[in-house]
């Protein structure tokens, strides 16, 4: 989910300064993702990214439909806009300023 060339590429998306060269494990890729998202909704952000990085893989092997970030970033920018409606719950501030930016 963050080693390979794909996965970066994705992640670059939702997040353009972060770069996973020189960690060794998921656990430092979420921390670094944590300290460059610098949001108190970074874990939602994650998971988004995660679910549509793996969906995106889901439809190459299941569908023989060849990965894009095209597709990663609309999975992305569908399920964010879910969340949108659920962070007005959690009073999350600035989040909507945050997801409109993919819009």
């Amino acid at each position: 989910m963050f080693q390979c060339q794909f996965a970066q590429s994705c992640w670059k998306y939702i997040c353009p300064s972060v770069s996973f060269l020189d960690t060794d494990g998921h656990f430092e890729c979420i921390l670094k993702l944590k300290e460059q998202l610098n949001k108190p909704f970074f874990m939602e952000i994650i998971i988004l990214g995660t679910w549509a990085i793996w969906l995106t893989r889901n439809n190459a092997i299941f569908n023989q439909m060849t990965p894009n970030l095209f597709s990663t970033r609309a999975i992305f920018k569908s399920e964010l806009k879910w969340l949108k409606y659920r962070a007005k719950r959690k009073s999350y501030t600035n989040f909507a300023a945050w997801a409109d930016h993919f819009s």
